[in-house]
């Protein structure tokens, strides 16, 4: 049975994290973006706080226009994604009613929550899966929970994106390793504390065998970032200089020259002039083509590295390589977006899964000890599914091999109809 509404407080309550509407101005933002200020931002995490190096990858998100539209992509794809909650079962088995019970909760709870006010930087749940997703990228995200209860129902009613200043790793000897939390910020490191149970979703990327402080995918990137901003600049400054015709007077007289002079700052861009027969006027074209400036080379370089790296792979950097057609390298494109994005997707079902689930699980309906319900997600319509639709067609229709119905529905990321319910049934 759900707990009653006397029995359901504990973890609930306000905001404890003393982040107020100043607290978003007292990030400093990247003025100087040379090389040695963007290595020693990359290098600033050896302090243990990440404000630094998420006010460099912050900087890199608003300045570098490829990087913030391979993120959104991403982000994005993976919150419009069909979520739903499933119940635990042993495999080949159907759920139990008490699974069926903690998921329907769960599903109640998640879903529950109202409608974010006009103008409060708090997100619902679709968009705490899109800000979840920033953590790989970014080392580590963390977001506190707002509870609210309804009856016999405790549900999570906003996430509060929590800014870099009010954590940071441990560094000091002796201490365990572990992301703390500092509620009046960083500057005040006496007021360090574990994040409190049930209260914080703390995502972290811990793929491969780096400390997640050294983990964060945009670090790879801080180099080209700044190949593509200096790049620009360099562009920009090269067509002020080549891009238009230049004027080459040839003049002996210096009163004529200064007359020329005031006559051609008040024409402009007029193309007219009139001049003295001692003067003579010759018009030089500037330099066409931008293909093989190596500034130009430099920006598509840059942008070529951050869709690799955030998408997987990109047709204009792979025609031409490989011989292969344009629908081949389509269908491989297409793929390895969709393999980015499932990863993507499967790396924020782990962290709410491993957080948020037992947390509504605990605060509803007490200890459990049986495995909980989990948070799943589906990727309808894909060339993936379809691949797979004729694997297990040729291995049950024409192979006449028998496969548990468990197996086959986890196998496209499908949730087993519960009973009761009212399914399609195969045209016969």
């Amino acid at each position: 049975m759900w707990w009653s509404k006397k029995e359901k407080k504990s973890g609930a309550g306000s905001l404890s994290v003393q982040q107020d509407a100043a607290s978003k101005l007292n990030d400093w933002t990247v003025s100087d973006l040379g090389p040695r200020s963007l290595a020693a931002l990359k290098e600033s995490t050896s302090s243990g706080h990440v404000d630094q190096l998420e006010q460099l990858f912050r900087t890199m998100c608003a300045e570098w226009d490829t990087l913030k539209k391979d993120l959104n992509d991403v982000s994005k794809a993976v919150a419009s994604l069909s979520w739903s909650v499933a119940p635990w079962a042993e495999s080949g088995q159907a759920p139990s009613e008490e699974a069926h019970e903690a998921a329907r909760m769960v599903d109640a709870a998640l879903w529950h929550a109202p409608s974010i006010a006009p103008g409060e930087w708090k997100h619902n749940f679709l968009e705490l899966v899109e800000s979840v997703v920033y953590a790989m990228y970014r080392g580590q995200t963390v977001h506190e929970i707002l509870w609210e209860s309804c009856g016999k129902l405790v549900f999570p009613a906003a996430y509060v994106p929590i800014l870099p200043q009010f954590f940071g790793w441990s560094i000091s000897n002796g201490e365990p390793d572990r992301l703390l939390l500092f509620p009046d910020g960083i500057w005040a490191s006496d007021s360090a504390r574990p994040f409190d149970r049930n209260k914080f979703i703390v995502a972290i990327n811990k793929s491969g065998i780096d400390h997640p402080l050294f983990n964060a995918s945009l670090r790879t990137l801080v180099g080209w970032f700044g190949a593509s901003r200096w790049g620009l600049t360099w562009l920009m400054q090269y067509c002020q200089v080549f891009g238009l015709p230049i004027r080459h007077f040839i003049i002996d007289d210096e009163e004529i020259q200064r007359k020329l002079e005031a006559e051609l700052s008040r024409k402009g861009a007029s193309t007219t002039i009139f001049s003295s027969s001692a003067a003579r006027l010759e018009i030089h074209d500037a330099m066409k083509g931008s293909s093989s400036l190596p500034t130009a080379t430099l920006i598509e370089m840059a942008d070529r590295a951050c869709d690799k790296l955030i998408l997987g792979q990109t047709l204009i950097s792979d025609t031409g390589k490989s011989g292969s057609g344009a629908y081949a390298l389509g269908k491989v494109h297409q793929g390895i977006r969709l393999e980015i994005i499932t990863h993507a997707a499967q790396f924020v079902a782990n962290v709410l899964n491993a957080q948020l689930v037992p947390a509504i699980v605990e605060l509803n309906m007490g200890r459990v000890s049986s495995p909980l319900p989990e948070i799943v997600f589906s990727v309808p319509n894909s060339d993936i599914d379809k691949d797979k639709l004729d694997f297990y067609d040729g291995m049950i229709n024409r192979l006449g091999m028998r496969l548990s119905e468990q197996r086959v529905y986890d196998a496209f990321g499908q949730p087993m109809p519960q009973e009761g319910e009212r399914v399609f049934e195969p045209l016969r």
